[in-house]
């Protein structure tokens, strides 16, 4: 590879002030592949160096963890080479004392750094000492759980909030997205100032008008397609004025003018005077609707704003508050009270002032804008000035890299206009702005070709909401006899979105796998070739980007089917994974086994793998889906053999839930299942893995924190899962594989050979907020949309001159956009390869401006099909393939695989041939059981009042499933108990606990060891959950709740005798943990 500018970079002036300008503030706008971290470290080492500072008082900000990992490894190898090279004894005096405290260097994200600085000082913060800080996740659950118990406060009190946000037509549910945009932005103030109520009278008066004649058009029967828009608005005005009690409500009068605000579509010939119709269509309606109805209802919607905010805002404080009650942080508060507590106390400011002289900011254009002002209180002349824009960095003290070219985080709170207000203030403060242009990434034809298209797109928007173009100068030279540069692949379009995305998945992988087998040849640098990198390109030189995240399963697919290995990032969601919806159908299932259509959907899923054609085959036989009940003999063989298979294996996972802790359950399950191996073995599965473990440890986290039973776990799985959280899960690599990324995660990587792959644009959202930072303080303009399932998206308010908000808003997205496609093509080292349609549908191809010079010599050839390809497996349940794996892992597995110690669980001994004898009624089997148990179990706890209790009656039964009519019979229940003497007895108690979990160690010299277990030496482990204990003052007393209910109300002591085994354990359990006798345990018959 030959370089082009031997003499000199083109910006080799600024790249020499980075390193002797140690005494001046210096922001560094660095183009993409020209050493933004490089020039950070150089800057570091040379502070180091020169002795101007000490390693412990240069603080490093980076924008990733994994960013930071990688910064410090290279600072320490930086250093040690400085060390290695210098002759000077001074020089290498700082450097080795630099080696010696490395680790006393804060190099970390800005979250981190701001939860040291909290710890440090939590008293002026206003904090405990021990405060937690919570992941997104963790966030997003806690954020919800604030809304719901909002709510439900609100309900009981019967509040005027309520009942003025019902006088608009809102429900307080529809305000769930609106709740949780004002909650991401903790800094900014609503404005809501209040708008006038519209006349909608007269409004309405007009449409009545216009539907009393239109009506007459109308045909009595409707057509056969049905009646068009306008039809039906005109018919609910017709329906409607008989009802007076509808009609006197203003919000019912609002929907009746919003039936006409989206009627234009007008079909002729469904209205008896086709003459009419279209003069309603081409004008009347639409003057109708300029001039009355979209007025009206834009003035209703501003009316309603400063309701819905009001409304939202002290739910936003109620959750502020809980995470102070439970001393917990997410990332915008520590943001937010670092910067307070550097703003509010100048003492603190200066002193850490003195600990962190030097601060470097890497990545800077994404940067949260509350961490500017951090930055500036931590480098700021004046420790008084509160007023962060107004402060003057210290000479020295500040070094940004950034680059405003690759600003494309706006959605996670990035702003532009911080970056280049930043900018502006150092310039202002006597530092200097840097442009680094020498691009060491790119071969000369990609920078060639791509440095026209994107000064022209870059020009259509610099200033306020675009960067300035810095083109890319290339150092290196393509090779002529390898092929580089820019070129495009030519896909045919599909009958459906996801044939195109499979015929451009299959492009890629055969020409991949058709370049790796020739030994295509790639340009290498110089330090490549002296490292012993091949130049014939392998798998790892290749990267395939997508635009937006859907298909990028199908990439996978197609990949391993033509044997090519590959890892994913930045994957969709987990609530989007199809293994992770298969398992917690699973999971449903074991916390409901009486539910058929979850039995027959995990028949049917990936777990067992019956066809719709066996289940009829099943059910027509005779058989019930419920898997404790017998096969039915009709059956043919094999498949009475697979049934009988499968139910066996529901029972053990079902058992599991019923003896283990939840945990310990879900991971067996997902062990025996097979659902691991395979995710571990398959190809296109190498990362799914990551999600399994992923699920285990947040549930594990879960378990910790409180007690939880099974059917609580899988509703705390179910939350995660719905909270839509993304996380990194990849945790298996491979070196030689091909990477499949969505564009955010391909920020700051590389790749010899880049695939821009086919995505279709995913359905474009007008803005939902706008947030104004033109003054000291900055103001937030949301608009309300309809947050639930049913016309989600609906306009419910809007703030005044929204329109204009939003036109801004929409401006700032569409540059980030341009700034996506810079990102996207400037990963590319050889060859960037552009996927494109043969199809007027190609406007929807989010690269597309990117091939405006691509001319016909530039297309890439396809290999033809009949390349080596991976086997493809016949279909087979995840329980076959387990099973295959076990038997071909030997006998040596099976010696691994047994258990040092037996698990056993008090419910195992409860006496079912007794039980068997007698006649019970069937009350509703484990699901009321669990409804009765959580109710208690609240009554114990809380002793709530009777409106919170019936409450709480109903949450029961809708988390098992069960109706609500039984409410009364659930309440009746709880009267009972606290009517008896056992009621009377716990209120007097010195002490009570409910629903206790245990889990204890049985050594065979144990008492309890003998009776558990009289056949096996093995330790014991004894798990599972004590109904209620509570103390008096000769000793314990140990009750076991049962739901059972027999026929013959004499039976009621043949059940006592079925458990008594069970609560004896209890008994001995409960004296082994406290030291303490149990004078009485009692079963509790409800």
């Amino acid at each position: 590879m030959s370089n082009r500018f031997l003499k000199e970079l083109i910006d080799q002036k600024a790249r020499d002030k980075i390193i002797k300008e140690t005494n001046r503030n210096i922001l560094v706008e660095a183009s993409a592949g020209s050493g933004k971290t490089s020039s950070l470290i150089q800057r570091m080492a040379v502070l180091i160096k020169s002795g101007k500072f000490k390693v412990d008082e240069i603080a490093a900000i980076t924008f990733t963890r994994k960013a930071a990992i990688e910064l410090k490894e290279r600072f320490q190898q930086k250093i040690e080479n400085s060390f290695r090279e210098t002759e000077d004894e001074i020089e290498k005096g700082y450097l080795r004392e630099a080696l010696s405290n490395l680790e006393q260097c804060y190099l970390g994200t800005i979250h981190s750094f701001c939860a040291r600085l909290l710890r440090e000082r939590p008293i002026e913060a206003g904090l405990d000492s021990e405060f937690a800080e919570l992941d997104d996740l963790d966030d997003t659950l806690l954020k919800e759980e604030a809304w719901e118990r909002y709510l439900l406060n609100l309900k009981i009190e019967e509040s005027p909030s309520l009942i003025h946000l019902e006088e608009l037509g809102i429900k307080p549910s529809e305000l769930t997205d609106c709740y949780k945009t004002v909650c991401t932005y903790p800094e900014v103030k609503p404005f809501f100032p209040i708008s006038p109520k519209p006349n909608i009278k007269e409004a309405v008066k007009e449409i009545v008008s216009f539907s009393d004649e239109a009506s007459q058009y109308i045909p009595d029967e409707e057509p056969k397609m049905g009646y068009d828009k306008l039809q039906e608005a005109v018919l609910s005005v017709k329906r409607m004025k008989g009802f007076y009690d509808y009609i006197k409500e203003d919000y019912n009068k609002i929907k009746l003018l919003e039936n006409f605000s989206n009627s234009e579509k007008v079909t002729l010939n469904r209205w008896t005077s086709q003459e009419k119709a279209k003069e309603y269509r081409d004008s009347i309606v639409l003057k109708l609707q300029e001039k009355v109805i979209n007025p009206t209802l834009q003035q209703w919607r501003e009316y309603c704003y400063a309701g819905t905010i009001k409304f939202v805002l002290p739910v936003v404080e109620y959750y502020h508050q809980l995470r102070q009650n439970v001393s917990m942080l997410n990332f915008q508060d520590l943001l937010l009270k670092t910067s307070r507590l550097l703003r509010d106390y100048p003492e603190v400011r200066q002193y850490f002032q003195q600990k962190y002289k030097c601060l470097l900011v890497d990545e800077f254009q994404d940067t949260d804008p509350i961490q500017a002002e951090i930055i500036f209180y931590l480098t700021g002349q004046d420790v008084y000035e509160k007023n962060w824009q107004k402060l003057v960095p210290r000479p020295g003290s500040l070094f940004v890299v950034g680059d405003p070219q690759q600003s494309i985080y706006r959605f996670r709170r990035a702003d532009i206009a911080i970056y280049n207000l930043v900018k502006g203030l150092i310039e202002k403060s006597g530092g200097e702005v840097l442009t680094l242009q020498a691009n060491f990434r790119s071969l000369y034809s990609i920078g060639s070709y791509l440095n026209p298209i994107f000064e022209e797109l870059f020009s259509s928007g610099q200033g306020k909401f675009q960067a300035v173009y810095s083109p890319m100068q290339t150092v290196w030279e393509d090779n002529p006899q390898y092929l580089s540069g820019v070129r495009q692949m030519t896909i045919s379009k599909g009958s459906k979105k996801s044939d195109t995305i499979r015929q451009d998945a299959q492009s890629i992988a055969r020409v991949i796998r058709d370049m790796v087998d020739k030994g295509f040849k790639l340009v290498r640098t110089e330090g490549e070739i002296k490292a012993g990198t091949s130049t014939s390109a392998t798998y790892k030189d290749f990267m395939i980007l997508l635009r937006y995240r859907s298909g990028m399963d199908i990439y996978a697919r197609t990949l391993a089917e033509h044997g090519i290995p590959f890892t994913v990032s930045g994957y969709a969601s987990l609530n989007e994974s199809r293994q992770i919806k298969e398992l917690l159908k699973l999971f449903r299932l074991m916390r409901d086994i009486e539910n058929q259509v979850l039995i027959a959907a995990v028949l049917r899923g990936i777990f067992f793998g019956f066809s719709e054609d066996d289940l009829y085959q099943f059910k027509e036989a005779g058989g019930e889906f419920d898997f404790y009940e017998k096969i039915p003999e009709k059956l043919n063989r094999t498949l009475k053999e697979n049934f009988d298979r499968a139910f066996c294996r529901l029972r053990g996972f079902h058992l599991w839930t019923k003896k283990l802790p939840p945990v310990t359950a879900m991971e067996k399950i997902i062990v025996d299942s097979g659902l691991l191996s395979h995710s571990c073995l398959e190809g296109y599965n190498l990362n799914k893995c990551g999600e399994l473990y992923f699920i285990l440890e947040r549930s594990r986290k879960a378990e910790a924190g409180e007690v939880i039973g099974f059917a609580s776990m899988v509703d705390q799985l179910e939350k995660m899962l719905e909270a839509g959280i993304e996380e990194e899960l990849d945790i298996l690599t491979e070196e030689n594989t091909v990477r499949i990324m969505n564009l955010h995660k391909a920020k700051g990587l590389e790749s010899p050979v880049v695939f821009l792959a086919i995505s279709y644009n995913a359905a474009a959202h007008e803005p939902t907020y706008y947030i104004e930072r033109t003054g000291q303080e900055p103001y937030g303009h949301f608009l309300v949309c309809r947050s639930n399932t049913y016309n989600k998206g609906k306009r419910l308010a809007q703030p005044k001159n929204w329109e204009d908000y939003c036109q801004l808003e929409a401006s700032f997205n569409k540059a980030e956009g341009l700034r996506l496609l810079y990102v996207a093509a400037t990963r590319a080292k050889n060859l960037l390869v552009i996927s494109s349609l043969n199809h007027q549908s190609n406007k929807s191809n989010p690269w597309l401006p990117l091939l405006k010079n691509i001319g016909g010599e530039m297309n890439v050839t396809v290999p033809e099909a009949g390349l080596p390809r991976a086997e493809v497996k016949e279909k087979e349940s995840l329980l076959d393939g387990y099973q295959k794996i076990q038997k071909e892992c030997g006998q040596w597995m099976k010696d691994l695989s047994k258990s040092s110690y037996d698990e056993k669980t008090p419910t195992d001994f409860k006496d079912e041939e007794k039980h068997r004898k007698i006649a019970t009624v069937d009350v509703g089997g484990t699901a009321w059981g669990s409804a009765v148990h959580r109710i208690f179990d609240y009554l114990i706890k809380e002793d709530p009042e009777e409106q919170l209790l019936s409450l709480h009656a109903e949450k029961a039964l809708e988390k098992q499933g069960i109706s609500p009519k039984r409410k009364v019979e659930l309440e009746e229940l709880v009267q009972k108990f606290k009517k008896s003497d056992l009621y009377r007895r716990l209120k007097k108690a010195e002490l009570k606990y409910s629903e206790v979990p245990f889990t204890i160690n049985i050594e065979p010299a144990h008492p309890l060891h003998a009776e558990l277990n009289q056949q096996d030496s093995r330790p014991i482990i004894l798990s599972g959950t004590i109904d209620l204990v509570f103390k008096e003052t000769d000793g314990w007393v140990v009750i076991d709740y049962k739901t059972d209910r027999p026929k013959n109300e004499k039976d009621y002591s043949k059940l006592t005798e079925v458990y008594q085994k069970q609560i004896a354990i209890y008994s001995q359990v409960w004296q082994d943990i406290t030291g303490e006798p149990v004078k009485q345990s009692s079963i509790y018959f409800v």
